[in-house]
């Protein structure tokens, strides 16, 4: 299976807001032996630039994937392009709230993003993998915008899961070193 590498960008002065909804996408990869590391910028090293590029030359992934809001879209754009400037195979992919409001018109202005996730990454991600390790076209991926040859493809959605015991919890299988985080996390929608 490939490996993961996924970016948690919180606001400014926001050490210790939660990653919530990347560690259930992190513990679902693991949960299926998926070589998934969570780099939440707040908490772990690398700061710089140059301490990203060094990671993402040591790991070796081959999806990047990164969590969107309007805070962070800048942060978020560079990653993606030094991922694509290390290796163009990478695939780089993003969701969250701002990346899902417009998701066609977000591809077309975003050329270092190959990937939008409209649906779960709890789902979504696990798919993209299978695509990457059998070298498959996305097209099969429900809940995704991508580009193929050029064109903006976007996929049927996923039913939405109701029932969140329904992925495995990132609190029971250690994802997160708990005395780093002070904030709690409330998600709504």
């Amino acid at each position: 299976m490939p490996k993961v590498l996924l970016f948690h960008f919180p606001p400014s002065g926001s050490k210790g807001l939660f990653p919530i909804s990347l560690g259930y996408i992190a513990a679902t990869l693991i949960n299926q032996g998926i070589d998934t590391l969570l780099e939440d910028l707040a908490i772990d090293k690398p700061k710089s630039l140059k301490q990203i590029v060094n990671l993402i030359e040591k790991f070796h992934p081959q999806i990047v994937g990164l969590s969107v809001c309007q805070y962070n879209m800048r942060e978020v754009l560079a990653i993606a392009e030094l991922a694509k400037k290390i290796n163009p195979r990478i695939v780089t992919i993003i969701g969250g709230s701002h990346a899902t409001f417009m998701p066609k018109e977000a591809l077309l202005e975003m050329p270092s993003i190959d990937v939008i996730c409209k649906g779960e990454g709890e789902v979504v991600l696990p798919a993209l993998c299978e695509c990457v390790k059998y070298k498959r076209g996305m097209e099969t991926v429900k809940g995704i915008v991508f580009r193929k040859d050029n064109i903006v493809v976007e996929t049927k959605q996923e039913k939405l899961k109701k029932d969140l015991d329904d992925f495995p919890s990132p609190y029971q299988i250690g994802i997160f070193d708990f005395p780093e985080y002070t904030i709690g996390t409330i998600l709504t929608s």
